[in-house]
């Protein structure tokens, strides 16, 4: 088993789920660790199907992506439907980031397979670089553990959290996104990545205790 810290490179406009406000559509800051391991595993989901029972068995299990050097842009659609239904027409403006943009994630490989670096991400398939530098550094695999996140972690990819002391929400589709105080079972952690601790689940994905 090895560990990568990864860098996406967006080759194009990112696209995936976003927030509106009013007339104002904006990208969320952080992309969804779902959408990456579809693309890192090349896997096509079956719309029948839950986004869990489509992740079986991957290889490839990555944190969600936060911004590392982002810039985004402005487009000013006209015209565009009001949502009264009067039939008036309106604007829309739509922020996304940039080509250029970086997202920082940590991708934990089972076969010690390093992920391509060329993927097809989002619901659009725009592809996008990602680079890799191997983590010098052992898990420790850990029945329980008490332990505080540092950045955003899906509950959903666990196989169990409890005795929640802190839990900040970053609402976001298809599943929103927390940070953490609290008791997770069946974990491998790493230690001294930026001076925190990672956890990350060791039999993923668990589907029956997503139900």
């Amino acid at each position: 088993m090895k560990f990568f810290r990864a860098t996406l490179v967006a080759n194009s406009y990112l696209y995936f789920y976003s927030t509106e406000f009013l007339k104002t559509t904006t990208v969320n800051k952080v992309l969804h660790n779902w959408a990456l391991m579809f693309a890192l595993n090349d896997i096509k989901a079956d719309p029948e199907k839950r986004h869990l029972e489509n992740l079986k068995n991957v290889n490839f299990y990555c944190t969600p992506a936060i911004p590392k050097k982002v810039d985004s842009q402005s487009f000013l659609l006209n015209p565009v439907p009001e949502d009264t239904g009067a039939g008036k027409l309106g604007i829309m403006r739509i922020e996304k980031f940039i080509p250029g943009s970086e997202f920082e994630f940590i991708v934990m490989s089972k076969n010690d397979k390093e992920p391509t670096e060329i993927i097809s991400y989002g619901k659009k398939k725009s592809h996008h670089t990602v680079k890799y530098n191997e983590l010098k550094i052992k898990s420790e695999y850990k029945e329980k553990i008490h332990i505080r996140t540092k950045q955003f972690i899906n509950p959903l990819d666990f196989k169990r959290i409890k005795n929640i002391q802190y839990a900040k929400k970053y609402p976001m589709k298809p599943s929103p996104l927390y940070m953490v105080e609290a008791d997770f079972y069946d974990v491998f952690v790493l230690s001294k990545i930026k001076n925190f601790q990672q956890i990350f689940p060791a039999n993923f994905p668990y589907l029956e205790e997503a139900k």
